[in-house]
């Protein structure tokens, strides 16, 4: 089972996880890129998911402005993971930002051995991976007492 979580973005972080076959560990790598739309797509073809987990696009003006102004990129990047999605018969599952965040502070990915400094937006991946893993449709492959994650 292979297992892939997006923040997309100008930035965008990447967790993939996938179970290994000698242990009960769940292996996550955890990346961030630059990646344009052919990029994304790229990336996925070569990772090959059974599941895509992804931060849904919140719209969320600054503080403060006049005018908003709103960087659609994201959501550029969404149609790209829906796409894949549709044409791969691909499981999706968008989370809204403050799920992940709420449930995964940065104290707790230290605790769990996950967090990797220099790179926000795979921290915000691996996120959202745990949270799909601990809380959302991913529970039915995860054991707390039998598995675990590494890096």
């Amino acid at each position: 089972m292979k297992a892939l979580a997006i923040d997309p973005g100008e930035t965008s972080g990447l967790c993939y996880a996938q179970f290994r076959s000698d242990s009960d560990a769940i292996s996550l790598t955890i990346q961030q890129h630059v990646l344009n739309h052919d990029g994304l797509y790229t990336k996925l073809r070569i990772i090959d998911p059974d599941f895509i987990i992804f931060e849904e696009f919140e719209y969320r003006p600054r503080a403060g402005s006049r005018y908003a102004a709103v960087n659609l990129y994201p959501k550029e990047l969404i149609g790209v993971i829906k796409l894949y999605g549709a044409r791969n018969h691909v499981p999706l599952y968008a989370q809204k930002p403050a799920q992940a965040k709420g449930g995964f502070p940065d104290n707790l990915l230290k605790d769990r051995g996950v967090y990797t400094r220099g790179l926000a937006h795979g921290r915000d991946a691996v996120r959202h991976m745990l949270y799909w893993f601990e809380f959302g449709a991913g529970f039915k492959y995860f054991d707390p007492k039998r598995n675990y994650y590494e890096c």
